[in-house]
């Protein structure tokens, strides 16, 4: 049997289904209900010989009567006032309820769509920043600090004077909006920055942050609470994907992107994804070369912070000056006053070719960019005659060769489990058989470990990499030892955990708990135990800074790597040299390797005596309580790129800061038995 409706229900439905559809509908249904209560009023009160001449007169009274209260007081006879009540009453649900109603709520989600930055931005040569994560802040502080870099930057585009930075936010809320207000370099600045709610994979939503008309993309990884799992990369991918398709249908130009994969793996995809200016960096690679550099030379965690944060003293520039070609690398490092020319990068065949610490005969040829170290952009120019300490004669201070100290056979204890493992040990084995043996302790069972290794096409074999499965947080007797045969001990922040407040929580009771092992005095043969320890937060440096010797904020250093590729693309194949084995890199010098021994060296002396070995001179770092005499706490002291003219008292356990080249070692011999 077929089921009839009532014509209420449909009459209900009909009225429902219109009032959903917006605000000018719900208007037009409350005039209509408000012409129809109108008429009804009108019709009431009309004289029964009025014989339709007096209609449009009530009904235009019963309006007045439905709109302004005010005109109760005025009406004759019991009948029209009884219906003058009525309308009076009716017309406060209608005016002041309803269509009030209608209006604030309207008001409001039109103040919501905006709050939430749902309207598209009208701008081009901006920075996109696509994804809010740890390192979405620190890189928006990059990016606005960088004012001449910027400039040199949106100069070369045709574009603006400064730096305005749209972020495309999965959901913005109130916590992202003061989380940006309560920053100190952002706040501030809060007006460059335009946030926008979306997701980067969505066509629409790249519109709405006008990412083809970008100066530059930039798209963080998305942080995961799953390890082991490509999803990061492949939402990263599917971000190329969809700005290609973008791009083309749009028939622009490919604006310049720079992305971040956490596996290396991933990069030939992402570039087939893109057929645009692209830089990939890879977040755990980058950190395990860092890592591993770290411990070939120790308080290098030092330099990295200098030179990759804009707040903190030097910071690396790529300039051109054209003027210099013809000139070789010495008498161009002459030229700066205030700034070290470290090398070139020379584009060959479309492809940047990095020549960093060159040698003094190496000759600049037009078109070359300059790798310099300086403190601010203006420094980085060169000015037209050599500084007055240039070219005066020096003694000779040693004619012996440099000798290399030997680092072979250095044992680290890695302590926790994280995706960053794996590029830590890869960088590792590429220093050569010997260089290194590894021991990796967690919670993390082995065949876990052992699977995601090979999936990474790595079969380290035991003597090259021995794992433990232990919680390091509550490590006995068998921890002492452990790190009681160790010359580096890592403390790795764990990406197992949903937040980095978790993490670091858990990597500073390990550290806690392992602090009286790990402050054990040595045998006079071992060389002093090194200890870095990995952050998520940078608040929490605070929290155990003082009580380590290094420590390693790795959403920090790769938010500024990100902005600073991001401004200058040749940066890209620098960092990629100096952070990976063979090639340049950066070193620290004892004097004995110069041959040298204690006592007051002056700037020309010492950047003599790195150019006579190929290598360029960066700076000084020196023992802080040695330096100041008045009972400091023991602590290392770091100058880049000192004043010139300047000089030092040294003692032996100071150090020089080089750039060098450095060449693959020989295969060392089996790994030394057990102390």
């Amino acid at each position: 049997m077929k089921f009839s409706f009532g014509l209420l229900d449909r009459l209900r439905f009909q009225v429902e289904r219109a009032l959903i559809r917006g605000p000018h509908i719900q208007l037009l249904v409350v005039a209509a209900v408000v012409a129809l209560v109108a008429l009804v009023g009108g019709l009431a009160v009309l004289p029964p010989d009025a014989n339709g001449e007096g209609l449009e007169q009530s009904v235009w009274w019963a309006f007045l009567r439905l709109t302004d209260p005010g005109y109760l007081g005025d009406d004759q006879g019991a009948w029209r006032r009884v219906v003058a009540t009525a309308l009076t009453l009716a017309g406060y649900v209608l005016f002041m309820g309803t269509l009030v109603a209608i209006m604030t709520g309207w008001l409001l989600r039109s103040m919501r769509t905006l709050e939430r930055g749902l309207t598209p931005v009208v701008m081009e040569d901006h920075f996109v920043v696509l994804g809010w994560t740890d390192r979405t802040v620190p890189l928006l502080q990059e990016l606005l600090l960088s004012t001449f870099r910027v400039r040199h930057f949106l100069a070369g585009l045709g574009g603006g004077r400064r730096a305005r930075i749209v972020t495309l936010v999965e959901e913005l809320d109130e916590e992202i909006l003061e989380e940006i207000r309560q920053d100190h370099v952002v706040g501030p600045r809060a007006a460059e920055v335009v946030l926008r709610s979306g997701s980067g994979i969505n066509a629409d939503h790249l519109r709405r942050v006008a990412a083809v008309h970008a100066a530059a993309v930039i798209v963080p990884s998305p942080q995961e609470q799953e390890p082991g799992e490509v999803s990061a990369d492949v939402e990263v991918i599917k971000i190329l994907l969809s700005l290609d398709g973008q791009v083309r249908a749009a028939g622009e130009p490919h604006p310049y992107v720079v992305i971040e994969l956490q596996e290396p793996r991933h990069e030939e995809v992402a570039r087939r994804a893109y057929g645009g200016p692209l830089e990939v960096v890879s977040s755990s690679q980058l950190i395990g070369r860092l890592m591993a550099q770290n411990m070939r030379h120790a308080g290098l965690s030092r330099v990295y912070n200098e030179l990759l944060s804009p707040e903190i003293g030097s910071e690396v520039f790529i300039r051109h000056h054209d003027a210099l070609a013809g000139k070789t690398f010495a008498e161009a490092a002459r030229r700066f006053e205030r700034a070290t020319l470290c090398g070139v990068v020379r584009s060959t065949e479309g492809r940047f070719i990095p020549h960093l610490a060159p040698g003094p005969d190496f000759k600049l040829a037009a078109g070359d960019a300059l790798v310099l170290i300086a403190r601010t952009f203006r420094d980085a120019a060169p000015a037209e005659e050599p500084w007055r300490g240039a070219g005066r004669p020096l003694k000779r201070l040693s004619a012996e060769p440099l000798r290399e100290l030997d680092h072979r056979g250095r044992r680290v204890l890695v302590l926790g489990w994280s995706e960053k493992v794996p590029a830590l040990l890869t960088e590792l084995g590429s220093y050569g058989a010997g260089a290194f043996e590894v021991t990796v302790v967690s919670s993390l069972p082995i065949t876990d470990r052992l699977d995601r290794l090979r999936r990474q096409n790595l079969d380290l074999p035991e003597r090259v990499c021995r794992h433990i499965e232990a919680d390091y947080t509550h490590w006995g007797d068998e921890g002492a030892r452990e790190i009681a045969r160790a010359d580096h001990v890592v403390f790795m922040s764990s990406d197992r955990l949903v937040s980095g407040e978790e993490a670091d929580a858990r990597t500073i009771m390990g550290y806690l708990s392992l602090e009286e092992t790990l402050n054990l005095p040595r045998k006079r043969d071992r060389p002093p135990l090194q200890r870095l320890v990995e952050l998520s937060d940078p608040h929490n440096q605070t929290l155990i800074g003082e009580r380590v010797g290094e420590v390693m904020i790795s959403p920090i250093l790769l938010s500024h790597v990100l902005a600073q590729v991001a401004l200058r693309r040749e940066l890209s194949v620098v960092l990629d040299e100096l952070f990976t084995a063979g090639g340049a890199e950066i070193a620290f010098r004892q004097l004995d390797e110069y041959a040298l021994g204690p006592g007051m060296f002056g700037f020309e002396e010492l950047e003599e005596e790195a150019t006579r070995r190929a290598e360029v001179f960066l700076g000084v770092e020196r023992l802080a309580s040695a330096r100041e005499g008045k009972g400091s706490a023991p602590g290392r002291a770091l100058e880049l790129n000192p004043e010139r003219g300047r000089s030092w008292e040294l003692a032996a356990h100071d150090r020089l800061a080089v750039m060098t080249r450095v060449a693959r070692r020989p295969p060392a011999p089996e790994p030394r038995d057990e102390a």
